[in-house]
């Protein structure tokens, strides 16, 4: 990239990217953990180069990988469902926000972020009269 005078590397963050640690999750987030280091190292060394990274932070998405993670637990999965209808969103609603960051970012070095803390806030604030259902489909 940096021989044909430009580049763009985006990574994809997920739990544990930013050092938080969850129960079943451990190589998955210590694996999301590497690539929050690998993505600001490279930044860092990328810096006055034609090559730039940044980071994509989709916050919960509804995907196989969350719903598969579900406690068999009936208590437990109702309760981690009704969490997940506060904070999590459909891939195809987060992938066109990252998209149009990643056509918009013209610098590099930033992180593309869809749930920031004040939108996760809003959520839990607006849950008692906004119910969402992502599990329409009986999971």
């Amino acid at each position: 990239m940096i021989e044909q005078g430009f580049g763009r590397i985006y990574n994809m963050e997920g739990l544990g990217s930013d050092g938080r640690k969850a129960d079943k999750f451990s190589l998955y987030g210590a694996s999301k953990r590497a690539v929050s280091y690998i993505t600001e190292s490279f930044a860092l060394e990328l810096k006055n180069t034609p090559v730039k990274i940044a980071a994509l932070s989709p916050g919960m998405v509804v995907t196989d990988f969350l719903v598969n993670g579900l406690p068999e637990n009936p208590k437990e999965r109702a309760k981690r469902k009704r969490l997940y209808n506060i904070l999590a969103d459909k891939p195809e609603d987060v992938t066109a926000f990252l998209a149009a960051g990643v056509l918009e970012d013209s610098k590099g070095g930033k992180k593309i972020t869809w749930l920031t803390g004040k939108k996760a806030a809003l959520r839990f604030l607006k849950s008692p009269f906004v119910k969402r259902d992502l599990f329409k489909t009986g999971v």
